[in-house]
């Protein structure tokens, strides 16, 4: 799945790193930010670009009405998740804004980075077709029962809900073989995991410092 050159930031090394919910990727890419590396994260982007007062939370409140936000006019992001779940023209509309002005950001991001490669966080890489928009591919892998344990813990949700979520999203074993590295965080201890992610910094750095060379 390697590609010698990726639509984000050409002239930068990009490592792509996804995985389910509840996988495991936050505490990777803490791991990363340890050794100094510069993590791009589409989530906290996909935040940042609906802040308060932005352009875009206005245009969302022009399209979906006042009831998306909260008291103190931040978006809601449940309420708005209710209604684009029961309605695929407007999760398509709520993509069509969302999807460019992440993107942008992402690039931008990517760009300024001073590290010999990026983290580039991105949830759902495969589902949206991102996967040329970086060098390699690092996916946090974790087996189903413990993932379903984690959402519902960490969300607070029920098990039907915690199940659901990770069903409306590609299938572990998909997403394994379409990686070029896999770190399995169910299977080792958080020293073994940050020694695993150390490997892959250095295996990054050099691929970095071979393609800046080509």
């Amino acid at each position: 799945m390697s590609h010698t050159s990726n639509l984000l930031a050409p002239n930068k090394f990009v490592v792509g790193l996804t995985g389910g919910i509840a996988s495991g990727k936050t505490t990777i890419s803490n791991m990363f930010a340890k050794l100094n590396v510069c993590i791009v994260d589409a989530d906290q982007i996909a935040r940042d670009v609906v802040a308060k007062g932005s352009e875009l939370l206005d245009k969302l409140c022009a399209y979906f009405g006042t009831e998306i936000l909260q008291a103190d006019k931040s978006l809601n992001r449940r309420a708005l998740r209710n209604i684009v779940f029961a309605d695929k023209t407007k999760l398509s509309y709520l993509n069509s804004l969302m999807h460019p002005a992440i993107k942008e950001q992402m690039q931008m991001q990517c760009q300024n980075a001073i590290s010999d490669y990026v983290i580039a966080a991105i949830p759902l890489l495969f589902e949206n077709n991102m996967s040329l928009c970086v060098n390699r591919i690092l996916v946090a892998s974790c087996n189903y029962e413990i993932q379903v344990q984690r959402t519902m813990q960490r969300d607070n949700c029920s098990k039907e809900n915690a199940i659901a979520i990770i069903s409306s999203q590609l299938d572990n074993k998909q997403r394994c073989a379409m990686a070029d590295d896999i770190i399995q965080t169910d299977a080792c201890s958080l020293t073994q995991m940050y020694q695993h992610v150390i490997e892959l910094h250095n295996m990054y750095v050099n691929l970095a410092k071979t393609q800046s060379r080509d």
